[in-house]
């Protein structure tokens, strides 16, 4: 716990608590799915990775 603030489970069942953590998840839409995400975080290091093999 942070200042008041608590760790959000993003994988666990709403009980009610999380409803907005709900909503902003699926309000982002299709380029943040898991699935997304994933893609862009693997391009990010190939991309890391061949910078430096060229240094």
């Amino acid at each position: 716990m942070l200042k008041g603030y608590n760790q959000v489970d993003l994988l666990a069942r709403s009980d009610g608590n999380n409803y907005w953590v709900e909503k902003r998840g699926k309000s982002l839409g299709e380029k943040y799915d898991k699935a997304a995400l994933e893609k862009r975080i693997a391009e990010v290091i190939a991309l890391k990775e061949e910078e430096l093999r060229a240094e």
